[in-house]
């Protein structure tokens, strides 16, 4: 069995109406960054662009949930 986060399948299990699944309909590069992260392997070298790239798309994903979360009334510490 391959190793795998599957941060879509993931997303898609949240019910209808949160914005995330809308914004952010495309996980698969931070489902690649969960696994080569956390698994050791012949990964490509990342580059400074791609590091970047994908920090912008985490905090975007995460904000995209905080503010899921807030319109339910729940507040997330430490925002």
């Amino acid at each position: 069995m391959p190793f795998w986060h599957n941060l879509d399948a993931l997303r898609n299990l949240l019910p209808p109406g949160w914005s995330v699944k809308q914004e952010h309909p495309d996980l698969a590069e931070l489902t690649a960054w969960a696994v080569e992260a956390r698994y050791p392997g012949d990964w490509p070298e990342a580059t400074w662009e791609d590091a970047h790239r994908a920090v912008a798309l985490a905090r975007a994903v995460y904000d995209c949930i905080v503010r899921d979360f807030e319109q339910r009334g729940v507040k997330i510490e430490g925002e």
